[in-house]
């Protein structure tokens, strides 16, 4: 049982105000574009960290380190921004949404929880963190899109009102499991900011 894997990544979960506008831009992209697998808007998440597969008997270590660097946090407030690709336009593979505001506090927690957790053996991301949305992957990608970029600009230009904010109050650890209908996500634990005693914290 011991050598049981899973696959796993933490993340902040979104609120349904968050995930209906990131449908609406999906929507606005869908008209423009082609060659894209959407992602369902319900399985949308903030991720700080994606682990692959690990052993069952690791969530314990991952859940000391995360648990103990959120009961340090505040809230963070955040909100959706402008849209884009990974790498970039030329050689799209990911579009997403970035998001504004409390960004600074966010990265220093990922990368404090990336450094705790390399000391306890989980090998770092080679990959610098860039807090984003994801809203869908290139099926083949092949090089440019055409109209991508105009579809781009257009969907974050689109007036929406006030746009939603986003409160993380606290961390997930997901489990992933990929079906034929698509990745199917189960919560493992929950990290709730803000649980340490006064005298713990570093102000």
């Amino acid at each position: 049982m011991n050598n049981e894997h899973v696959r796993a990544f933490l993340a902040a979960e979104l609120p349904d105000r968050i995930l209906e506008h990131l449908e609406r831009i999906q929507n606005s992209l869908k008209e423009s574009i082609d060659g894209v697998r959407w992602v369902n808007p319900a399985g949308i998440h903030l991720t700080l960290k994606f682990f692959g597969s690990i052993e069952t008997k690791a969530i314990g270590i991952v859940s000391e380190v995360v648990r103990k660097r959120a009961a340090l946090e505040h809230n963070m407030v955040l909100a959706p921004a402008d849209t884009g690709v990974f790498p970039n336009t030329n050689r799209p593979r990911v579009l997403w949404v970035g998001l504004r505001g409390d960004i600074d506090a966010l990265s220093r927690l990922q990368a404090a929880i990336e450094e705790d957790l390399e000391t306890r053996g989980f090998p770092r991301e080679s990959r610098p963190f860039r807090p984003h949305l994801t809203l869908g992957r290139v099926r083949q990608p092949r090089g440019q899109i055409p109209g991508l970029a105009d579809a781009l600009s257009r969907a974050a230009a689109e007036p929406d009102g006030e746009l939603p904010l986003l409160t993380v109050d606290g961390l997930t650890l997901f489990r992933s499991d990929l079906t034929q209908h698509g990745a199917v996500y189960t919560r493992l634990e929950r990290y709730p900011f803000g649980e340490a005693a006064p005298e713990d914290r570093e102000e």
